[in-house]
């Protein structure tokens, strides 16, 4: 996403990063970071029925944002962030992103719920399960 003086405005971007998918009652969600860390991250809506694509939404800065998950409890998105060298998690109302414009510039999305988790620096997954969040990092180990 380009920003403008009325918003932001839609363009192809080759060289974005799919992470995370949530599948909701009526949409599949995939969040996705711009790899060249120049243009905000973006959840990339998807009708679960059809499969058609509906729109993409900007998220607030360019978070890595590896782990999304649904909480049916709450109506919730759930995304992993950082801010101030932290992990955070933030969260979405599905209604928010249903009201979500497709064809106009826009800002990013409000989100409903922010935290910073004070226990890990990082976090690049969530997932929802009876009635809790789990929150982890993924580490990898390469041989050389």
């Amino acid at each position: 996403m380009k920003k403008t003086p009325v918003g932001y405005k839609a363009y192809t971007a080759e060289m974005m990063t799919p992470q995370g998918v949530a599948v909701t009652p009526y949409y599949m969600i995939v969040s996705a970071y711009d790899h060249q860390r120049q243009d905000n991250s973006i959840l990339s809506i998807m009708d679960k029925l059809i499969g058609r694509h509906l729109k993409n939404i900007i998220l607030k800065g360019r978070p890595h944002v590896g782990g999304i998950t649904y909480d049916p409890e709450h109506d919730l998105l759930w995304v992993c962030g950082r801010k101030k060298a932290r992990a955070q998690l933030f969260a979405i109302k599905l209604t928010t992103i249903r009201q979500y414009p497709a064809d106009q510039p826009q800002k990013p999305i409000q989100y409903q719920y922010s935290t910073l988790l004070k226990s890990i620096t990082r976090a690049s997954l969530v997932s929802y399960h009876d009635g809790a969040l789990w929150v982890g990092r993924l580490f990898q180990y390469f041989r050389g």
